[in-house]
């Protein structure tokens, strides 16, 4: 069996060196798998989203246990910026967008990796997202839930991740929902060249196809 191109191993994760927030999280995610990380509020599913991305370490908190591997690598407690470079992108929820630029500067703000074609990474998102096409001048205060929760997803999607990168992004829906999604293909189709990986947490082991 192949590696898991996304693995969480025991992951703890603690605030301030004081409050931990999750435990014991462990998932895997296969190139191309779609994995939901289903839980209520506070249950840990943005913490662990946000470990996996990087983010942790703005609001001082770390991996104190655990392991995180992406493509094989150890990546736990890594900044940022290293992780996009390895093609790991994280989608905010819908009102982390730039709400006083508009979708088209908002996709003009992302940096992608080094060598990416910015320009066909932007019309491979309004190819994804065609309901973003007709409002490339509108600022994204302006746009509706949906609309942002659009571009947030292009945003990251304009970074450029990885053929085999995870996209990870959580939603508020309900375990029937996702599920409906999941077994009816309902996501929306990425254009050549993209493969994602959703990911979401229970705080248990998560395997594909459970």
């Amino acid at each position: 069996m192949s590696e898991p191109l996304l693995h969480l191993d025991g992951v703890e994760v603690a605030y301030h060196r004081a409050v931990t927030a999750v435990q014991g999280v462990s998932l895997k995610v296969p190139e191309g798998g779609v994995v939901a990380l289903l839980g209520t509020n506070g249950a840990g599913k943005t913490t662990t989203l946000r470990a996996i991305s990087g983010f942790i370490g703005l609001d001082d908190a770390r991996v104190t246990d655990g392991a995180i591997r992406f493509a094989g690598a150890r990546i736990e407690n890594q900044p940022p910026h290293r992780l996009t470079a390895r093609g790991i992108a994280l989608v905010p929820e819908r009102s982390k967008v730039f709400e006083n630029l508009t979708v088209e500067e908002n996709l003009q703000a992302v940096v992608p990796r080094a060598g990416a074609d910015h320009r066909r990474l932007k019309a491979a998102v309004y190819a994804l997202f065609p309901a973003l096409a007709p409002l490339r001048g509108r600022e994204a205060g302006y746009l509706s839930g949906g609309e942002r929760q659009m571009l947030a997803i292009g945003s990251a999607l304009a970074c450029a991740p990885r053929r085999t990168a995870a996209v990870v992004g959580a939603a508020s829906c309900s375990c029937v929902e996702a599920r409906a999604r999941y077994n009816t293909g309902r996501f929306p189709r990425a254009p050549s060249g993209y493969a994602h990986t959703r990911a979401a947490s229970r705080h248990r082991r998560c395997d594909p196809g459970e």
